[in-house]
């Protein structure tokens, strides 16, 4: 079976209430004007991880956002993936049923699943 990630990231967005996505725009723009990178790049990924966490609880509470724990750590996640990883490709490599992907353009990415 082959789909591209793109196929998957716009259902995504299609399930994801506006609230959310506004959430997740504020919070990454936030934490790019707020973050030293130089000390970001010394913590470990775990560290960073947690630290990213940490932020988005309390922008989420900053700003009285209504979106779940699990949201919260989804968004936090993907900053952390944004900034020191393949950004939406850690996703799919982590993914032990996806035996191949293949990488046309940011907008163009094929995936291949075991059947």
């Amino acid at each position: 079976m082959v789909a591209t990630a793109a196929d998957e990231q716009q259902q995504n967005e299609i399930e994801e209430s506006p609230l959310l996505t506004v959430f997740r725009k504020e919070a990454h723009d936030t934490m790019l004007n707020r973050i030293n990178l130089a000390s970001a790049f010394k913590l470990t990924p775990q560290e960073l991880r947690v630290e990213i966490e940490n932020f988005v609880f309390e922008f989420a509470q900053e700003r009285r956002a209504q979106i779940t724990k699990r949201e919260q750590i989804g968004i936090a996640r993907e900053l952390v993936d944004d900034m020191i990883g393949l950004g939406p490709l850690e996703l799919l490599l982590e993914d032990e049923e996806i035996s191949d992907i293949v990488v046309n353009g940011a907008h163009q990415i094929y995936v291949e699943k075991k059947v």
